[in-house]
């Protein structure tokens, strides 16, 4: 489970970097992303931290620099996280529960809703000439393999 200053660390990067590409970065520019006035072996132990948890893939590092990309994970919380603010900046309620007890992120109605497609029966016209093709198939298939028995009993 990230702590905030986590958190904090993989909101400023996914907004940094784009994509799931590999990029070096020096540990000051890291730390410009998170804060400024923030020292550089906690920004480094808060990088840690989000790497144990999955949010970062880091190829390496020295005390200079380090190779990292952002995963799905850290992506998605960024997603969640800012999903929790537009909702909280209109008071709706987002996180719900389902029936099992589970906590569910809902997203806010928006004004395209999504249509409810409905299953399309075919005709009988249709559905009859199917039938009939394949008991055509199947009459015709058993009647070969009656006339295959004969030949192979009788010859």
């Amino acid at each position: 489970m990230l702590t905030e200053s986590a958190t904090k660390l993989v909101m400023a990067l996914c907004e940094k970097t784009k994509g799931n590409e590999y990029k070096i970065y020096t540990w000051d520019e890291v730390k410009s992303y998170y804060d400024e006035n923030a020292a550089l072996e906690d920004v480094k132990s808060i990088f840690e931290e989000a790497r144990l948890n999955l949010c970062i893939n880091q190829k390496y590092k020295d005390d200079d620099e380090v190779c990292f990309c952002m995963t799905d994970k850290a992506r998605l919380i960024k997603q969640d996280y800012e999903i929790l603010e537009k909702a909280e900046k209109k008071k709706e309620k987002v996180i719900k529960t389902d029936d099992a007890g589970n906590s569910v992120i809902v997203l806010p109605k928006t004004s395209k809703e999504v249509v409810e497609v409905k299953k399309k029966t075919l005709s009988f016209k249709v559905a009859s000439f199917l039938y009939g093709i394949l008991g055509g198939v199947l009459g015709g298939g058993i009647i070969c393999a009656i006339m295959y028995l004969i030949q192979s009993l009788g010859a």
